[in-house]
């Protein structure tokens, strides 16, 4: 059991992430909140499902939540390039600060947003940007303009 010194020194935040935007029918993605401390180090996550998260941590210090695609899914330890991982998804970023939050942080994640982390994979499109020359004609004849990958 605790004590009451060491309960003294800890805090309970409770995180309340709000999806805007969401259509009838539209599936979300599989969510985490991430808690980072200010030097950037990974602390603990929980899965986004609904209902109000909360995160023990240290009384006093400043803390970064991120809310973005479930990196960590069923693996034991977190990568370690985790943090930049979110940072690619785009994920949501939000500084908690204790004398400004007090002991509930809403995030909000727009629909803009969301609807990249249900497929957070690249996909290379290769291809050619052709003008048509001679429109109308039964011979149609094209002038390449760019060649690129997307």
């Amino acid at each position: 059991m605790a004590s009451e010194k060491d309960q003294a020194k800890s805090k309970s935040i409770t995180v309340n992430v709000k999806f805007r935007g969401q259509q009838k029918g539209q599936e979300l993605p599989q969510v985490r909140a991430y808690v980072f401390d200010r030097t950037g180090r990974f602390l603990d996550s929980k899965l986004v499902e609904g209902k109000p998260l909360a995160f023990a941590v240290e009384a006093g210090p400043n803390y970064q939540f991120r809310v973005g695609p479930d990196f960590l899914k069923d693996q034991e330890v977190a990568p370690a390039d985790l943090a930049a991982r979110l940072d690619k998804a785009k994920a949501i970023t939000q500084d908690y600060i204790p004398a400004i939050h007090g002991a509930v942080l809403p995030i909000l994640v727009d629909h803009l947003i969301w609807p990249c982390w249900i497929f957070p994979t690249c996909i290379n499109v290769h291809g050619t940007i052709r003008k048509l020359l001679n429109p109308g004609s039964a011979r149609p004849a094209y002038a390449t303009i760019c060649q690129g990958t997307v």
